[in-house]
């Protein structure tokens, strides 16, 4: 169970730095009502019958927009989820399914293909965070010996493409520095930050130009897979399976550029905005007459409550960034990046070397090891499994997975 303390007393990752000013202004706004309403000699107070319909609106439309932001931030952890799962079956199979024959030219070319999917998880990171440059730290030394292509991106608008693509092409941007993002807020982890404060670009001139790098990778990583099935080193079952594969990660990607250019439609959030406002700012003169200057603190409240509510559901929408809580991508990263250097670090085992081996025994009422049951015949194996089955519905085994079968009908 969490603690309360530490969560009720933390400010980082919290939206009170967003809110603190508007907090501020409601209150001052509120006592401002209340002293002109009583010293000044206006009476500035309404009835509270109109405050509870408005309310009720306002409430459901808040609900309504904190949902489909999580939706969306909780959409996006999926979609990583999938793309790991995608890139690990890749690694395993690429590693495992493709016959090398002890060549070492052939290992070679299986370990860039797998560098290769963990450029392609850096790249995506990159790409959803419209950072188009291919001498991003993480993804330089993947892709170093990859050609420049030019791949229209699906996270900036076309015409902007165009146009920057345009005057590249007419030498009007021959010298342009290298393009980074707007400085973010606190990234989610502290070594990000310093690593790209501390980096330099080296510049060309597609680091200007919005490029799908994760969609050029995916054109290397499908050649190769053409080229293997040609030379006869993996079979059509397996070819399919890597082709799926590598189809499913284009689907990861698109799920990412539909979350990333689908936002929440302009008028509703700026009608949204407009209804909370005019809540907060009617909710004062309606509680003036019966609570006086208690109205300052209670709207400092209300407009802490709704105006969170309307800052959470901007914050999340998004999780592709550098905020607190946006998903930790640059972890999520190092995670694929080792789990495949730690595939290629080894060769794949002979099944005959764990199969048989001396500490493997199979049936567990029976201490023999896997090479002396290997000796015995059919029959006397499935006697010994038998008695495997009525050991582990015992009260013997260790586990006490106690099942019992009643094959009467009550009466």
């Amino acid at each position: 169970m969490v603690c309360m303390v530490p969560l009720i007393c933390r400010i980082r990752g919290t939206v009170i730095l967003q809110l603190w000013y508007k907090i501020i202004f409601c209150c001052l706004y509120a006592g401002g009502l209340v002293g002109i309403h009583k010293y000044a000699g206006y009476n500035v107070s309404i009835p509270k019958d109109i405050l509870p319909v408005i309310s009720v609106v306002v409430g459901l439309l808040l609900v309504f927009r904190t949902n489909t932001a999580y939706d969306r931030f909780w959409e996006g952890r999926k979609e990583w989820a999938l793309l790991t799962v995608y890139i690990r079956n890749l690694a395993r199979t690429f590693w495992i399914m493709v016959d090398d024959h002890n060549d070492s030219s052939v290992i070679v070319e299986k370990v860039t293909v797998i560098n290769l999917l963990v450029a392609f998880a850096y790249a995506t990171k990159h790409y959803i965070r419209s950072e188009y440059s291919y001498e991003e730290e993480d993804l330089r030394d993947l892709i170093a010996f990859l050609p420049r292509t030019f791949f229209p991106s699906s996270t900036t608008p076309l015409h902007e493409q165009e146009s920057q693509v345009k005057q590249i092409r007419e030498g009007t941007q021959g010298n342009i520095p290298a393009k980074k993002a707007p400085p973010p807020p606190p990234p989610t982890t502290e070594n990000a930050k310093k690593r790209r404060a501390s980096v330099p670009y080296v510049a060309s001139s597609y680091d200007s130009v919005p490029t799908n790098i994760p969609l050029e990778i995916s054109y290397y990583i499908q050649s190769y897979i053409k080229t293997v099935k040609d030379r006869n080193l993996i079979d059509n079952p397996t070819c399919r399976i890597l082709d799926t594969a590598l189809g499913n990660m284009i689907n990861c990607l698109t799920g990412f550029e539909r979350i990333r250019r689908t936002p929440i439609p302009m008028s509703y959030s700026v009608h949204l905005h407009h209804a909370t406002w005019i809540v907060i700012l009617i909710v004062p003169v309606t509680w003036i007459k019966d609570v006086g200057w208690g109205t300052v603190p209670a709207i400092g409240v209300a407009a802490f409550c709704l105006l969170g509510i309307l800052e959470i559901g901007r914050e999340i929408e998004n999780p592709f960034g550098y905020d607190f809580n946006d998903l930790n991508l640059d972890d999520f990263c190092q995670i694929i990046h080792k789990e495949c250097v730690a595939i290629v670090a080894q060769k794949f085992p002979d099944p005959k070397e764990w199969l048989f081996s001396e500490t493997n025994r199979p049936i567990i009422a029976n201490a023999k090891s896997a090479v002396d049951l290997a000796k015995m015949n059919n029959d006397q194996i499935m006697i010994m499994l038998n008695a495997e089955k009525d050991y582990i519905f015992s009260d013997k085994h260790p586990h006490e997975h106690k099942v019992k079968f009643n094959n009467t009908l009550p009466v």
